[in-house]
């Protein structure tokens, strides 16, 4: 249950980000050229994270990569509020590589905590949500974007981040997965 909670807000902030990074980039005077140049490498850093963090995760454990991905996404959600403009893609990069730490194993906890048979009723209940969560961060960030404009959708990003946090931290199972379909708590 709490991976899923979290994996949903991860992906409320995600739906948020995406929504609004295009107007925020051009804001900061980037054209769609140089937004580009920024989205393409963010990509390959977001999938690499992904890729490398998948696989610690079958070493070291579920609860490991996720909370070190949202400690890495925290900071770097705030101080995308306070860094000037020439510095907001490496901060953007570095929040997008937390995020991206820490969905494999929230995926694969998933699959971990419930029996064999469940596996495909599991994997479609949290990927329901998780496509849940980005439509309503995309929603939420609207309404937050007209209000107080197009930097406050950072805020709302270190705020969810945060919670994710706390709750990774007192609900994540500790310990490595047993095996195929073994509970790690």
């Amino acid at each position: 249950m709490q991976a899923c909670i979290i994996g949903m807000v991860i992906s409320l902030t995600m739906g948020s980000f995406f929504a609004f990074a295009p107007s925020f980039l051009a804001s900061l005077g980037y054209t769609v050229f140089d937004m580009g140049l920024i989205f393409i490498p963010g990509i390959a850093v977001f999938f690499g994270g992904s890729f490398l963090s998948g696989m610690a995760s079958d070493r070291i454990g579920r609860r490991i990569p996720v909370i070190l991905g949202l400690s890495l996404a925290v900071p770097f959600a705030f101080l995308v509020l306070i860094v000037p403009s020439s510095l907001m893609v490496i901060v953007v990069i570095f929040l997008l590589l937390g995020i991206a730490i820490c969905q494999p194993p929230l995926s694969a906890l998933v699959l971990d905590l419930v029996p064999k048979q469940m596996r495909g009723n599991a994997a479609g209940i949290y990927s329901t949500l998780t496509i849940f969560g980005m439509a309503l961060g995309a929603f939420i960030a609207g309404f937050i974007v007209d209000l107080y404009g197009v930097t406050s959708i950072f805020a709302l990003s270190g705020v969810l981040v945060s919670i994710s946090l706390i709750i990774g931290f007192i609900y994540l199972p500790k310990g490595k997965p047993q095996g195929a379909g073994a509970n790690p708590l």
